[in-house]
């Protein structure tokens, strides 16, 4: 998806972001800036994109899932439900010979 300098100004004083996707937060990010000398459009330019790159950044981290839902937090709480069975025997003395 290509976005261009229009679109940015259009979507930015709009001030929709929550109704954009993943892909057009990234191409808007992306969108080149505009060759000029009025300091302060380029200043708002790059608040756009900051704004742009938080928004972003904060959909991608409301969707990642829960350390215990990866495969190595499934692996870890399987290795301390075994170190605490295997304690619990041992302090009751099903290990000993």
């Amino acid at each position: 998806m290509k976005m261009t300098h229009a679109d940015l100004e259009r979507i930015m004083t709009s001030g929709d972001l929550s109704a954009l996707t993943e892909a057009e937060l990234k191409a808007l990010i992306m969108v080149p800036s505009t060759p000029s000398a009025n300091q302060r459009y380029l200043s708002k330019v790059e608040e756009w994109r900051r704004l742009l790159k938080e928004e972003l950044s904060s959909r991608q981290s409301n969707s990642s899932s829960p350390w215990h839902l990866s495969w190595w937090g499934i692996l870890a709480l399987t290795v301390l439900a075994g170190l605490i069975v295997a304690w619990t025997a041992w302090k009751m003395g099903w290990l000993s010979s």
